[in-house]
């Protein structure tokens, strides 16, 4: 088996990784957010209806975005070691399990995930909108999960249904979950 990947030159681009470590700054206002997440929750979507190949690493690192600002999402389903993340809204009394070993990804139900690619999609969403981590958030105020700056309450709901992994409350379609948190977003 192989992976054919259309070749990225870093060069001409940078990741999130680095966009974020070299900007320092506090949070990215929708608009921005939104362009580089929607093509992200496409390609989720893309990969799951036509394949059913869920990424399994979605992350900053995972995220590359061309001078030209076209965005690509590398790395799907090349994830060596599954891990069970952990919850931001619920205590699972650990800190996950992890499942290795051929026929991993079988032994989990598809849809479970799918469910983690969205919740995936949602943290970096609150990491791009806050500066920060959910889970450096949650540091800073123990037991909750603050809204991100400039967030509506209804977009803030549609977030936190992304956040609810493990709860069925997470959805398994990325792109619903994006266009219902970016209908809940634009202004009235």
């Amino acid at each position: 088996p192989f992976a054919e990947m259309e070749y990225v030159n870093p060069h001409h681009g940078r990741s999130l990784a680095q966009w974020l470590k070299e900007q320092g700054w506090d949070g990215l206002p929708w608009e921005t957010v939104g362009k580089w997440l929607r093509p992200i929750a496409a390609a989720l979507d893309y990969a799951r209806r036509e394949h059913r190949l869920a990424h399994q690493h979605l992350d900053v690192d995972t995220v590359f975005v061309t001078d030209q600002g076209t965005v690509r999402l590398l790395g799907f389903g090349l994830a060596t070691e599954i891990r069970e993340p952990r919850s931001v809204l619920f205590s699972t009394g650990g800190s996950g399990r992890e499942a290795t070993g051929e026929g991993a990804i079988e032994s989990v139900a598809a849809e479970t995930t799918y469910r983690r690619d969205v919740f995936a999609l949602a943290l970096l969403a609150y990491r791009l909108l806050a500066g920060r981590s959910v889970q450096e958030a949650q540091a800073q105020s123990p037991g909750t999960a603050p809204r991100p700056p400039g967030l509506t309450d209804d977009a803030w709901q549609v977030l936190r249904r992304g956040l609810a992994y493990p709860s069925e409350l997470c959805p398994t379609d990325a792109g619903q979950f994006f266009q219902a948190l970016d209908v809940a977003q634009r202004p009235a």
